[in-house]
């Protein structure tokens, strides 16, 4: 379990290299405007619909999900050295897309090496550790860049390197990553020679995921998280640049990113809790009501203190965007076909949510602090549309019931993780 821990670490290391920097270094450093920054943005949701479905076939099927890790990270690697030593819009797009195009599917891998080691561990009657206390390493692996960038970006330290610092260490932590893939455990079960092979077994995995994904309670849960994704492309591609227009230096972004990370922790070690306390549909009208009041004092109130505060509250978005939707997805998948849901989850919602939401915030983002403050203003109004798409359309009783059955017995591991509920 230590080389999984490590792996998230790693993986997320690299997104906090990226994530609080990338957007300002583009219009500072490179000077490019926001609506090519959108573009550049847009290659993550790109690189979404055409490599996680891909990969995670091919995890489910011959190749091990471990030596396609380390590739990625070696290539992830590669990428943004090379973005951080090219200029002009047509190279950075290069170089990013190359990035997005390996790195977007390590998070589904890492997701599918977990569920399949848990499950190997429940086949042989011994206690399985619930994906939240897994995934918290990853919260923890995204604060430790902000730290290091903070000394090499600070002046008073006599360093006072540019963002441009952010993508060589992103590149550091890929190579760590490469390394720690040689002591991951191998996710997949060994089958007994006596047991009957599933008659689904010979239809491919992503049809199978596919059939399952358009049952009806989780094709609502897909349509009202692809709006939040979109909405989520305007605070994730442009919250830096806000923060810059409001006076931030480049040395605090990263920190401030990471207020919210830090208290994302206990959001995250809470998951279970807060699951079983108000069920999955209102655990995620409450995050994805989050959602909506931050875009909406963004818009409303542009003060450093506001933005600050509103860290607070990250972490709740954090885990019904990305915690809350793997695990749901999960419990509606089938043994030999986890890889493959996750990354039709993360090619149809995520991708095509951000291939939507990026381009499209980089246009209302337009070259002011006033245009920004738009832009939040119609994050709100989407993600409140995807509310309400859950409030009134969303019924799945499995979910309720798994939940229940997990309180009753005390097990804290969210949506009965690892079962076979996405048969029903």
């Amino acid at each position: 379990m230590i080389a999984i821990r490590a792996q998230f670490v790693f993986a997320f290391a690299v997104m906090g290299c990226l994530l609080p920097y990338l957007s300002v270094y583009l219009e500072k450093q490179q000077g490019l405007g926001r609506d090519q920054i959108g573009v550049i943005n847009s290659t993550q949701g790109i690189a979404i619909l055409l490599s996680p479905i891909i990969i995670t076939a091919l995890a489910d099927t011959r190749f091990d999900a471990r030596r396609l890790m380390m590739a990625i990270f070696l290539l992830s690697a590669v990428a943004t050295l090379l973005a951080a030593n090219v200029e002009g819009f047509l190279w950075i797009f290069v170089a990013m897309a190359m990035h997005s195009l390996v790195f977007v599917p390590v998070l589904n891998l890492e997701d599918a090496i977990h569920f399949g080691y848990q499950e190997r561990r429940r086949s042989a009657s011994l206690p399985v550790v619930p994906y939240h206390r897994i995934r918290v390493w990853g919260t923890i692996g995204f604060i430790v860049p902000s730290a290091v960038l903070y000394v090499l970006m600070n002046p008073d330290f006599g360093l006072g390197l540019t963002t441009r610092a952010a993508l060589f260490a992103a590149a550091m932590f890929a190579i760590a990553g490469a390394i720690n893939t040689r002591m991951l455990p191998d996710p997949k079960l060994r089958q007994r020679p006596a047991q009957q092979a599933d008659p689904d077994a010979r239809r491919l995995p992503t049809f199978r995921a596919l059939s399952a994904l358009l049952h009806r309670p989780v094709l609502v849960f897909c349509i009202a998280m692809f709006l939040a994704q979109v909405s989520q492309a305007a605070f994730y591609g442009f919250f830096p640049i806000y923060l810059s227009e409001l006076g931030v230096a480049d040395q605090w972004l990263g920190p401030i990113t990471s207020i919210g990370v830090v208290v994302e922790i206990g959001y995250m070690l809470a998951f279970g809790f807060l699951l079983r306390k108000f069920g999955l549909k209102w655990l995620m009208v409450l995050g994805i009501g989050t959602i909506v009041l931050r875009s909406l004092l963004l818009a409303a109130w542009p003060a450093v203190g506001v933005a600050v505060a509103l860290m607070l509250v990250h972490g709740l978005a954090v885990i019904i965007s990305h915690v809350a939707p793997q695990v749901y997805v999960n419990s509606r998948a089938g043994p030999g076909f986890r890889g493959s849901m996750q990354g039709l989850y993360t090619m149809l919602v995520m991708g095509a949510g951000r291939l939507v939401g990026a381009p499209l915030a980089g246009v209302i983002a337009g070259e002011n602090l006033a245009d920004l403050r738009t832009l939040f203003a119609c994050a709100a109004g989407l993600s409140l549309v995807a509310a309400l798409l859950f409030i009134f359309a969303f019924h799945d009783t499995t979910t309720s019931t798994t939940s229940d059955k997990s309180e009753a017995s005390g097990v804290d591991d969210e949506v009965d993780e690892g079962s076979s509920t996405a048969d029903t």
